[in-house]
C-alpha cells in the first residue's frame, strides 16, 4: 500500500466530531492530494468542486451569512500534465 493511500486513510479515520466534515482530493500517483477540514457550526459548504489537482469550496459563515470561496490548489511534478493543470486553474479563477 502506497504511503500516500495510508496517509488518506488516517486523515478520514481522525474525523468522528459530529461538527467536523471535509473534502478530499486523493493524491494522483507520488504527488499531490489535498484535505480541507470546517466546522458545521461555524461554516455551511454551499457547492464544491473538486478537480484533479484542486478542491474549491463555496462557504456561508453561520453568523453573519457571509459567502466566500476557498480555492486550494497543488502544483505538479509530471511536465506532460502542466496544460491539464492550468486549463483547471483557468475554471477555478471563473468561479
Amino acid at each position: 500500500m502506497k504511503v500516500q493511500q495510508i496517509i488518506v486513510r488516517m486523515v478520514r479515520s481522525l474525523v468522528v466530531d459530529r461538527f467536523l466534515e471535509r473534502g478530499v482530493v486523493d493524491a494522483k500517483g507520488q504527488v499531490g492530494g489535498i484535505v480541507v477540514f470546517w466546522d458545521k457550526r461555524v461554516l455551511e459548504l454551499l457547492e464544491m468542486e473538486i478537480g484533479a489537482f484542486s478542491m474549491s469550496c463555496r462557504f456561508r459563515n453561520c453568523e453573519g451569512g457571509f459567502e466566500w470561496m476557498f480555492s486550494k490548489v497543488y502544483g505538479l511534478v509530471l511536465a506532460e500534465e502542466r496544460e491539464d493543470f492550468w486549463v483547471e486553474l483557468s475554471a477555478i479563477r471563473g468561479l
